[in-house]
C-alpha cells in the first residue's frame, strides 16, 4: 500500500514515561455488581471492569468534573461517564447506573501499580518478584507464546493514524524495561485510515522487536500490539499475527432439547424459552419471556429497481398519470440494488417496518450500528457481515430500545433480484447483555440432520413442482376459459353495438320523414291547392287547398270513392315502413 512516513524524532519525543494527572480518580470502587480499577496514565486513565469472571479493559480521561471513558468486550467499545460523589463514584452506561464506593487503600500506592518488589532479606528463598508483563492495562491479550504476546484495544478518541499512534505508544513505554526505539512509521497514503510503527526494546533484559497497527473508522481507532523476542522464528511471529482461539462464554448455559418434528433436526432452549418450529428447513424463532428472541434462517427477497415487476409496476403508474385516475399501489415487496450486509441492513429496515405495521407489527427504526466485521461464507458471490446494534421497536405501548447482533449474508438471485439471509438475537438494552449468552447457545445448539435435511427438501422441491405445474395447468385453463368469456363478450358487445346502430339509422330516418311531412304541410298551405286523383282512370287535377273537402265530397256523392285526396306530404313522403 501506499505509505506516509511520520517524523521518527516525533515519535520517540512521544514515547517518554508518563506523568500521573493531578486529579486523583486512581484507585478501587465497588458495588455489588461490578468493581472498578483505574490507574492513573499521563493525563488518562486505564484500568478494568470486573463482573463476576468477566473483565472489561477501561481507557478514560477527566473532562467538566467527571470521568468520560470506555470499556470493551468482544472487540466492541461502550461508553460510560463515572461522576464523583462523597463516598465514591456515580457509574452510568446506556441506561444502566451503578454507586460505586471507594474502598480504602495506601494513599501512596497505585491500586494497579506493579507489584512492590519482595525485600531480598525478609526471606531469602524468594527472589525480587518480576515486572508482571502478562498483561497490559487497557488491553486484552490476544496470543501468547514463549517468544512474545500480541495485545489489541479500542481508543474511541483516536480518529486519526498519526493520534492512534501517539496514545498508544506511551503505554509501551511502561511495560518494557526502558522506552522503545521507533525504528519506522507509515499511514495509507489513499485512505488515511490504516497505518503504524515498528519498534525494538528490552523486556526484562532480552532484546525484542514488534510493531503497532491501527485502524481507525467513525468509532474510533482499533489498535493491536504484537511483540516477540529479536531472534523469533518466523513462525512464532505467525503464531501471534494468528486469530486468537475463540471461547464460548455460552458453552456453560443449561439448554433443554427441542426436536423439530419433522426430523430435520434440533436445538436447544434455555429455561423460560420456547419454540413451535415444525422444521429446520424455514425460518427458526425461539422467543424469551421478556420480547427476546432468537432468529435463524429469516430471509428476505430483494427486487431490484429496474427488476420486470418494477417496471410493469412504472408503467402501470404511468398510465394512470396519463388517464387521470388512481395510480395503483406499490407492489408491497422489498426493492433495492444489491447491497453488502451492513447497508442491505440500513436500507431495507424503513421498508421492512412499513410492510410490518401494515400487518399490525411494530415500526423498527435502526438506530445505530454498534461494531461490524467481515465474516467467511461458502455461498458463491455473496458477502458476509456480522453487526451489532440498537434499533427501536414502536407499538401502542411507545418505543422500547433493544440491542442486536446480528450474521447477514447477501446473495444475488438471477439479474434483477438478490437475498438477505439473517441469523439474529435481539432483546431489550436493559437486559441484553445478561441475556447474550444464553442467546449466542441457543444459536450455537442448531444440529441439522444432514440426511433428512436433504430428503425433506427434495420432497418439497418436488411438491413445489408439482404445485407449480398444477398451478401453470390452472393457470392455462383459466385462460382459455377466458379467452373463450371474452369472446363470448366481444361477439354480444359487436350485436348490440350494430343493432344500437340500425336503431339509431331507423330513428334518424323516421325523423327526416316526419320533418319532411310537416314541411309538406306547410308548403301545401302556402301554394293554395291538392292533388285530387280519378281512382279509376288515375288521372290528377289541382283543386283548392281551402276547398278541397267539399269539392271532393260532392263529387263523390253519385259515386263513393271515385275520387280522393292525395295530400302533398304523402306525395313527397310516402309512410313507407323503414327496414
Amino acid at each position: 500500500m501506499p505509505l506516509r512516513t511520520f517524523s521518527l524524532i516525533a515519535l520517540c519525543l512521544l514515547i517518554a514515561p508518563a506523568a500521573h494527572a493531578a486529579t486523583d480518580y486512581s484507585g478501587k470502587y465497588e458495588s455489588p455488581k461490578i468493581t472498578l480499577e483505574l490507574k492513573s496514565e499521563a493525563a488518562a486513565y486505564t484500568g478494568q471492569i470486573t463482573m463476576g469472571q468477566q473483565h472489561f479493559p477501561v481507557t478514560a480521561h477527566e473532562e467538566s468534573g467527571k470521568l468520560l471513558g470506555t470499556f470493551t468486550s468482544q472487540g466492541n467499545a461502550y461508553p460510560f461517564t463515572a461522576t464523583p460523589e462523597a463516598a465514591g463514584l456515580t457509574f452510568a452506561t446506556d441506561n444502566a447506573t451503578y454507586t460505586l464506593k471507594k474502598l480504602a487503600t495506601n494513599p501512596l500506592a497505585n491500586p494497579l501499580a506493579t507489584p512492590a518488589p519482595t525485600n531480598p532479606l525478609a526471606n531469602n528463598t524468594n527472589p525480587p518478584a518480576a515486572t508482571d508483563t502478562t498483561t497490559l492495562p487497557g488491553y486484552t491479550l490476544v496470543n501468547a507464546t514463549d517468544s512474545g504476546k500480541s495485545f489489541s484495544t479500542q481508543k474511541p478518541k483516536a480518529t486519526t493514524v498519526q493520534t492512534a499512534l501517539e496514545s498508544t505508544l506511551p503505554d509501551l513505554a511502561q511495560y518494557f524495561d526502558a522506552k522503545p526505539a521507533v525504528t519506522g512509521a507509515f499511514e495509507d497514503a489513499k485512505s488515511h485510515n490504516a497505518g503504524g510503527a515498528t519498534f525494538t526494546a528490552k523486556l526484562k533484559g532480552q532484546p525484542v522487536k514488534g510493531f503497532v497497527s491501527c485502524k481507525t473508522s467513525d468509532q474510533g481507532a482499533t489498535v493491536a500490539i504484537i511483540y516477540a523476542k529479536a531472534d523469533a522464528p518466523p513462525a512464532e511471529w505467525d503464531k501471534l499475527s494468528a486469530a486468537p482461539p475463540t471461547t464460548n462464554p455460552a458453552s456453560d448455559i443449561k439448554l433443554t432439547t427441542y426436536e423439530f418434528p419433522d426430523g430435520t433436526g434440533s436445538i436447544g432452549i434455555a429455561p423460560g424459552w420456547k419454540c413451535s418450529a415444525q422444521t429446520g428447513l424455514h425460518t427458526i424463532i425461539i422467543e424469551g419471556p421478556a420480547d427476546q428472541h432468537v432468529v435463524i434462517g429469516a430471509s428476505f427477497p430483494v427486487s431490484t429497481p429496474d427488476s420486470m415487476i418494477m417496471k410493469m409496476y412504472r408503467q402501470n403508474e404511468a398510465s394512470a398519470k396519463r388517464l387521470h385516475i388512481q395510480p395503483p399501489a406499490p407492489p408491497p415487496i422489498l426493492v433495492a440494488p444489491y447491497l453488502e450486509p451492513l447497508e442491505a441492513l440500513t436500507t431495507l429496515a424503513p421498508q421492512i417496518s412499513k410492510i410490518n405495521q401494515t400487518r399490525g407489527q411494530p415500526a423498527v427504526t435502526v438506530d445505530k450500528i454498534l461494531a461490524h466485521a467481515e465474516e467467511k461464507t461458502m455461498l458463491p458471490n455473496a458477502k458476509a457481515q456480522g453487526v451489532s446494534y440498537a434499533m427501536t421497536r414502536t407499538l401502542k405501548g411507545g418505543p422500547v430500545h433493544y440491542r442486536a447482533i446480528s450474521h447477514i449474508t447477501t446473495y444475488p438471485v438471477g439479474t434483477d433480484a438478490w437475498t438477505m439471509w439473517v441469523v439474529e438475537f435481539n432483546g431489550p438494552e436493559a437486559t441484553f447483555e445478561a441475556d447474550a449468552p444464553a442467546m449466542q447457545a441457543m444459536e450455537q445448539s442448531l444440529k441439522e440432520n444432514a440426511e433428512v435435511m436433504q430428503k425433506k427438501g427434495a420432497e418439497m422441491l418436488n411438491a413445489q413442482a408439482k404445485q407449480n405445474a398444477e398451478r401453470l395447468a390452472a393457470n392455462d385453463a383459466n385462460f382459455k376459459e377466458q379467452q373463450k368469456q371474452q369472446a363470448a363478450a366481444h361477439e354480444e358487445a359487436h350485436r348490440q353495438q350494430m343493432a344500437g346502430y340500425e336503431a339509431h339509422n331507423r330513428a334518424w330516418a323516421e325523423g327526416q320523414v316526419t320533418k319532411g311531412r310537416n314541411n309538406a304541410d306547410f308548403v301545401e298551405m302556402i301554394r293554395g291547392y291538392r292533388t285530387v286523383e280519378d281512382t279509376r282512370t288515375g288521372e290528377k287535377t289541382s283543386v283548392d287547398y281551402y276547398n278541397v273537402n267539399e269539392i271532393v265530397e260532392r263529387a263523390n256523392q253519385n259515386d263513393p270513392g271515385h275520387y280522393k285526396q292525395i295530400p302533398l306530404r304523402d306525395e313527397l313522403y310516402p309512410l313507407t315502413p323503414v327496414k
